[in-house]
């Protein structure tokens, strides 16, 4: 099984547990991706495929870190995959394994890597600032050029994803109202009994049916519900394309989608900033199991060290919850984690080591001051020791969350990390 619910959350719960002091009730939930990863987890978004400065032949050292990867900006790999399949496939030591994946190969990744392959639908204009060929686009029909559900198809099949989402327009918060009821009328046009059946969905890659909501309706379109009904034995889970609307819209989009499948075990997959206050809402609230997250990544790239602690002292284990903290409070709370600008001068002589107790043998011996001289000279080195402390650091976030749902205390994690680790 691709995907298995280890705990369930309260929505899954029995009666009993639902009976529970409201302190232990969450929709967070323990599971486990490949029986390898557990969840909830985050992904990286790539560029082309691979980590801004981090590789593993000039960064081995974040070997110890689970590699789940969102496989951006890839399009433009396709005809390069196809041609490195055929010279696997005459090499006499990998004709024979059913377990390589190309694509990991050719982008030096781990084989264990769990890989997300995310297609968007667009108009005339660049999608991330990359011009359109570097991005699988599906244009409107009413568009003079458009990909047909064939070359999806061959995309699926090319680059062998373990997840894969079905198109849709990217939805932000300055997205028009007109492209909004498109991304809803692009389930109708694309998602068919022809496209399904000809997918490779298998052992090896699962379909998760794309999720995305205009936010002036406050509501999951009829459209989205008769996809899932029609194509339930092939969905392996949800990528809810809803991280832009606000948090209390978001939280009552959830409401309405657990209402409709309160016993829904399916993996639930959130396109999302990864902002730690902003996981530990969609856990607590929402019940996403695996996050997609460019923040450690965007934090270091504007010279950012996150200076938080991640384990929750025994003593507020025993408290009991504040008033003030509610679900209230949590949707509209604005408070970001603590971190450390390194390009400032005031770290210009820091001798503190920046990842203290790190098990990452690349930054466990540097201080801020080293980050600051790098910075200073504009050398790329900082940028990379900055996203191996950050994802070091975010890394051991997501394994206390995980603690925290075991012993069913998330909710007093969620409100010691906000009143103490953020400002």
């Amino acid at each position: 099984m691709f995907f298995k619910i280890l705990t369930p959350s309260k929505e899954d719960s029995s009666e009993a547990t639902k009976e529970e002091d409201s302190s232990t009730q969450s929709r967070a939930r323990l599971g486990m991706l490949k029986n390898k990863i557990p969840t909830p987890a985050y992904t990286f978004t790539t560029n082309s495929g691979a980590l801004p400065g981090i590789i593993s032949t000039n960064c081995p050292d974040i070997s110890h870190l689970p590699m789940q990867l969102v496989l951006a900006d890839i399009y433009h790999l396709q005809e390069i995959i196809e041609e490195y399949k055929k010279f696997l496939s005459e090499s006499e030591e990998f004709k024979e394994s059913e377990e390589v994946k190309p694509l990991m190969k050719y982008l030096n990744h781990s084989q264990d890597t769990i890989s997300f392959l995310t297609m968007g639908i667009a108009g005339e204009e660049k999608v991330n600032g990359h011009p359109k060929d570097m991005r699988m686009e599906f244009i409107q029909k009413d568009s003079t050029t458009r990909f047909q559900n064939e070359d999806y198809i061959k995309a699926v099949k090319t680059f062998q994803p373990d997840l894969f989402m079905t198109p849709t327009h990217s939805i932000t918060g300055k997205t028009s109202k007109k492209k909004r009821e498109r991304a809803v009328k692009a389930s109708r046009e694309y998602i068919t009994p022809d496209l399904v059946s000809n997918l490779p969905i298998n052992e090896k890659s699962h379909m998760l049916m794309t999720i995305s909501i205009e936010e002036s309706y406050k509501m999951i379109s009829p459209i989205i519900y008769e996809k899932i009904e029609e194509f339930s034995s092939s969905i392996s889970g949800y990528f809810f394309n809803v991280d832009s609307l606000k948090a209390q819209t978001r939280y009552m989009i959830f409401n309405q989608f657990y209402e409709k499948y309160p016993e829904d075990t399916k993996l639930r997959v959130l396109e999302s900033t990864g902002n730690p206050v902003n996981v530990l809402e969609n856990l607590l609230l929402n019940g996403i199991d695996l996050f997609e997250a460019r923040y450690p990544i965007d934090i270091s790239e504007r010279n950012l060290c996150l200076d938080i602690q991640t384990q929750m002292p025994e003593e507020w284990r025993n408290e009991e919850t504040k008033e003030e903290f509610t679900s209230e409070s949590l949707l509209s709370c604005v408070k970001k984690p603590k971190t450390l600008d390194l390009s400032d001068k005031a770290f210009r002589k820091d001798s503190t080591v920046l990842t203290e107790g790190s098990d990452c043998p690349a930054t466990n011996s540097i201080n801020r001051s080293y980050i600051y001289h790098l910075l200073d000279c504009n050398e790329m080195n900082a940028t990379i020791l900055l996203t191996l402390h950050n994802l070091e650091i975010y890394n051991k976030f997501f394994e206390a969350i995980r603690l925290n749902i075991e012993s069913k205390n998330l909710p007093k994690y969620a409100e010691w990390f906000i009143t103490t680790q953020c400002e």
